[in-house]
Parts: C-alpha cells; structure tokens; sequence
C-alpha cells in the first residue's frame, strides 16, 4: 500500500480581522506532497506543489489560538 507524506513550504498567515474574540486569518501555503510505500518509505510520486489558500477563523482558548472554523478552501492559481 501507500501512504501520503505531508510537506509543507512558504508558509504565510496574513491577519485580517478580529471581532468579539474571534480572529479571522488567510493562511497559504505550497502542499509538496507525495505518497511513499508504506513498507519501505520509499517515494512512489513526485512533490505536487499545489498552492493552497485557507480562511480560518481563531479563538483563543486556554491562552493559545485555536482553530475554530475553516471559512474556506480555494486553490491560487499559477503564477504565468
């Protein structure tokens, strides 16, 4: 079998907003991704490198930030 491996690059988390103790955040990245075999660890696919844009809503909890709703998911398209 396979599994997914989980790579993230260029992250950025840009404020946006805060109202009644909820902050509103865009948060993108680069998913480099790719699946491995699950008994080897060997890569069976190349890094996807797919832009991803989320809006996130947070609150903070127990002194920390919390991610308490994604508002949304769209994909950036390509720089040209």
């Amino acid at each position: 079998g396979r599994v997914k491996k989980r790579v993230y690059a260029e992250t950025k988390i840009t404020f946006q907003s805060y109202t009644k103790g909820v902050a509103g955040v865009t948060a993108e990245f680069l998913d480099k991704s790719y699946y491995v075999d699950r008994k080897t660890d060997q890569p069976l696919s190349d890094p996807k490198n797919v832009p991803q844009r989320f809006a996130l809503a947070l609150k903070k909890v127990g002194g920390q930030w919390k991610i308490i709703r994604v508002l949304a998911e769209a994909r950036v398209p390509p720089n040209k």
